[in-house]
């Protein structure tokens, strides 16, 4: 699928309101990485796990990244993100829309970060979260957007 097509699955999913979009290809998750993050990913950093969610009038899309800690730190710098005081709710519930490889624990061993204006495109408002486990360099992203 073409980085280009991305916008165009996400609005048609919006309007059916249909089940998840889970990559599987190398390909397909780096798209996912750039429709977040507006540029592909980064050599340093692996797209192991993306799940993407369109209902009426959300969306959500979830990341399992490997990455190193100077690629972490650019991410978080050049998109504005601020560290949390503590894990932000995404990643203390699971509802039926996790993904299974979604499950950042124990949460002591993360370091949280929040931005509560992570608007994308025609969206009324978002929030990003991400998860850092320094000590295995895997990440969990998620955004949620509602309209």
């Amino acid at each position: 699928m073409k980085a280009s097509l991305v916008p165009v699955l996400l609005a048609s999913l919006l309007i059916v309101g249909c089940g998840p979009y889970d990559p599987k290809s190398a390909s397909e998750l780096a798209q996912c990485y750039q429709h977040e993050f507006n540029a592909p990913p980064p050599g340093t950093v692996k797209v192991l796990n993306a799940r993407q969610m369109v209902i009426r009038d959300w969306g959500a899309q979830w990341l399992q990244l490997q990455l190193k800690e100077d690629a972490l730190e650019a991410v978080l710098l050049t998109n504005g993100f601020t560290r949390a005081k503590s894990p932000p709710v995404q990643f203390t519930t699971v509802d039926r829309y996790t993904p299974d490889w979604w499950r950042p624990s124990p949460p002591e061993a993360f370091d949280y970060y929040e931005h509560s204006n992570w608007t994308k495109g025609t969206w009324g408002s978002s929030r990003a979260v991400l998860a850092f486990d320094r000590s295995r360099g895997i990440a969990f992203f998620r955004c949620d957007r509602i309209d």
